[in-house]
């Protein structure tokens, strides 16, 4: 059987639903199916069927790999194509007359050019004047000619005649000005044509704009940056708990001069490591390693973590007795963000912070974690208060025969005021997932505009996309942009990922104090290769004791804001381990877990097992810790199925895939129905999500076609949906590929395409064409499983 389900031969007699149910094919009725040709398919998306029989060898993998960064690279080609297409950004600073850089500004300052090559307004009205407010991106607006505006700058706006290309045109490619084009039977192009499509129709406009929150202050970055952060909480329970701390040349905020970590020149941060490796020595005498890997644009890969450190600290477990998630902590002055900045237009800030914005010239401080080898007993709180006020009296008797007795005493009272009694359990916010639908923390795709998509479908959970602890201590705006968190997401968590105690207590402190959510979640269980070679996401069930000390250390910094966790089953197959820890999870401090039903080498090669996470469950409700399942979750249906099986005993499911392909199973959940959606409301749901898309992204040139980037890498996953009018058997499966089939009308057929072709001209229909011609890529594979041994299933499996 191919990889890909080719359409029906002509000549051969169509299946039936069995069959096609035996051979993992979505049971579509007859007179859909069609009968002759092929599907067309992006290249290189299988493989042969010999191949995918055999176990993945060495050269495979290798050859894998490759064809995951020429994915990589042709992402990078795409957006490099449209910066190249796109003119070049307007200064408002020079329009301001304060631009400071002159002739080095990477923003034009040519009025007259820019007006020139700038695109042609989209159809429909600016969203910001929609609501009565000033557009934060003036003449670079892609609706300024809407706005109304009466000043210089737009009076000359309207001198200059439109490029053409942004408007709606009519399918022989003339000008479709003031034509309307019904939405119900919208005239699309051919797939084997180059018909110009037709811009369907303007975007919704909102009813208000409500303000983001989560943001990063300017000040606080800074402090990033220079690695004056005060981590005296954290670290006083590191210290506690007699973990090592590997962060070198903390600073305090009020503290000066050259920072002994290295990376930091004049008071500005360089954005460079020391390139060597430092000794820090231990009270058990061992060095703990700084790592050489800092410097600026790491991005995402900026996973600071030294492997050397982790090798000098792993051999000996760790044994912790429930106090130490109680042990004595320090204060610390927690920095507020401000109002000002919180609120400021995105376009403002990032003309102002320039090359800043782009999260790629951080990178100031060099982290490097390290586990401990061993633990000393550590001293209960009412000890340790005793004990200190036993010197406060102490000191306080000796200050009355001896006139130096009062400086003990000064030092006494001031180490009393430092320690914190830490919260106990019953006093952190409660979370109560039970019942609860849960949309799962999504990368790429999973963004705020996605997910306030979900919001308005009936999700009651959300949560941010992973973001990297280390790049979160660094400062960089591309990570903490994961973290912002629109007004609807009433029940809204951050999901931060790293390897080692001292990076995430830090930051639990940090995200305690400068963001608002409901709950923060550890990822333990992304099986990506750079997260696991860094010991983090899967790579921590290799090692539940480093768990223990991670949740420990991370749950007392946070204080009261509760934390979860994502596992898997195990590593490997056949290792499952996940029962062995899950039902201790609440004595670390957790207040409740997630549990993928996989191992990290299946990746999503098989069915998740549910078996497997019914019998964690009975462990966790026993000890009182909510356990939520995940995996293969695709219907209403798939929901009751699980939540009645463990016969209470799971609180809630977390959906990720299905919420991917189709949004509305919340809709379909709470309801208990299954939608037969039609292709006209599916598009409305894609009008929606560019609407606040360019809410959220910006409505400029770079605001587009961001909302564009990211519209096409959620079409890769909506292809594989089959409406339920055209089903045979109900529902749908998760591990079912679509064949090729014709919907009920020619929308609905163009959103079945598994041609990227075809998904630039869908994003072609909403926010006109791009500025140079592109080839999108999918950052995700977006193809199920199919029948075990098949070339499908090794693709799935090396992800």
């Amino acid at each position: 059987m191919e990889s890909k389900i080719e359409a029906v031969n002509g000549d051969l007699p169509l299946p039936t639903a069995q069959q096609m149910l035996d051979r993992c094919i979505v049971p579509v009725k007859a007179e859909f199916l069609i009968r002759k040709g092929t599907r067309r398919a992006d290249a290189g998306s299988s493989a042969s069927d010999a191949a995918a029989a055999q176990p993945a060898s060495a050269a495979e993998k290798k050859q894998n790999r490759e064809q995951e960064q020429s994915r990589s690279e042709s992402r990078k080609q795409m957006r490099k194509e449209v910066r190249a297409g796109r003119p070049a950004e307007l200064c408002t600073n020079h329009l301001l007359g304060r631009c400071t850089w002159g002739e080095r500004c990477k923003y034009s300052h040519d009025l007259a050019e820019y007006l020139k090559t700038k695109p042609a307004d989209l159809p429909g009205s600016c969203p910001w004047t929609a609501v009565q407010a000033k557009c934060p991106y003036g003449i670079m607006c892609r609706y300024a000619r809407t706005h109304g505006e009466d000043d210089e700058l737009h009076r000359l706006l309207a001198t200059v005649p439109p490029v053409s290309g942004g408007g709606p045109v009519a399918a022989d490619g003339g000008d479709a000005a003031g034509a309307t084009v019904p939405t119900a039977a919208p005239v699309v192009a051919s797939a084997e044509t180059e018909t110009v499509p037709v811009l369907l129709s303007e975007l919704p406009l909102p009813t208000s704009i409500e303000k983001e929150i989560n943001y990063l202050s300017k000040d606080i970055q800074n402090l990033l940056w220079k690695k004056r952060y005060d981590y005296n909480k954290a670290d006083g329970i590191l210290k506690s708990m007699d973990l090592r701390i590997s962060f070198k040349g903390a600073k305090k905020p009020d503290s000066g001069g050259s920072d002994g970590g290295g990376g930091e020149k004049g008071g500005q941060p360089t954005g460079t490591g020391t390139g060597t490796q430092k000794a820090e020595v231990l009270p058990q005498g061992l060095p703990a390693l700084a790592g050489d890997e800092g410097g600026p644009g790491r991005g995402r890969e900026g996973m600071l973590h030294n492997a050397a450190s982790d090798a000098a600290g792993e051999e000996a477990p760790m044994q912790v007795d429930a106090a130490a998630s109680s042990a004595p902590t320090t204060t610390t002055t927690t920095t507020t963000m401000g109002d000002a900045e919180a609120v400021e237009a995105p376009a403002t800030k990032r003309q102002r912070t320039g090359d800043i914005s782009s999260g790629g010239g951080g990178g100031g401080a060099d982290v490097t974690a390290a586990d401990p080898v061993t633990v000393a007993p550590s001293i209960s709180d009412a000890a340790a208060i005793a004990t200190l006020r036993s010197e406060q009296h102490l000191a306080k008797e000796a200050e009355t025969d001896n006139p130096t007795g009062r400086t003990a005493a000064l030092v006494s009272e001031a180490h009393a005021a430092h320690v914190e009694v830490p919260l106990r359990p019953s006093e952190r916010r409660r979370l109560d997932f039970r019942g609860k639908t849960y949309l799962a923390p999504l990368t790429t795709v999973g963004n705020l505009p996605f997910r306030r998509i979900c919001k308005s479908l009936g999700v009651d959970v959300t949560c941010g996309e992973m973001a990297l602890a280390t790049n979160l201590l660094q400062g960089q705006m591309s990570e903490w942009a994961l973290l912002k968190r629109h007004p609807s997401e009433d029940f809204f968590g951050v999901q931060v990922c790293g390897g080692y105690p001292d990076a995430l207590a830090r930051v639990g402190q940090l995200l305690g104090e400068q963001i608002q959510v409901d709950f923060v979640d550890i990822n333990m269980g992304c099986p990506i290769d750079l997260v696991c070679d860094k010991k983090a996401g899967s790579a921590l069930l290799r090692q539940p004791s480093r768990i223990e000390r991670i949740l420990r250390a991370t749950s007392a910094a946070l204080g009261d804001i509760p934390l979860t966790f994502k596992t898997r089953k195990g590593y490997n197959d056949g290792e499952d381990v996940a029962h062995t820890f899950l039902h201790k999870a609440g004595e670390w401090g957790a207040a409740a877990v997630t549990l993928h039903g996989r191992t990290r080498q299946q990746r999503y090669s098989k069915l998740a097992d549910w078996e497997y996470i019914h019998r964690c469950g009975e462990s966790c409700a026993a000890a009182g810790l909510q356990l939520i399942g995940n995996g293969d979750v695709f219907s209403y249906s798939d929901w009751n199925q699980h939540i009645s099986d463990t016969g209470g005993h799971l609180a809630s499911l977390m959906i990720g895939r299905g919420a991917l392909i189709k949004p509305w199973i919340f809709t379909e959940i709470k309801e208990q129905r299954h939608w037969d959606i039609s292709a006209s409301e599916r598009l409305e749901l894609y009008k929606q999500f560019c609407a606040v898309g360019l809410e959220h992204w910006g409505s400029d040139s770079r605001g587009v076609e961001t909302t564009r980037r990211f519209l096409l890498e959620w079409l890769s996953f909506t292809c594989r949906y089959v409406p339920v009018g055209l089903l045979e058997v109900l529902p749908q499966q998760m591990n079912h590929r679509p064949p090729a089939f014709r919907g009920r009308n020619e929308l609905e057929t163009l959103f079945a395409s598994e041609d990227s072709r075809d998904w630039v001209r869908i994003s072609e229909m909403l926010l006109g064409p791009p500025p140079a011609p592109i080839s999108f890529a999918a950052k995700h594979k977006g193809n199920s499983y199919s029948a075990p041994g098949t070339a499908s299933e090794l693709d799935m499996a090396r992800g």
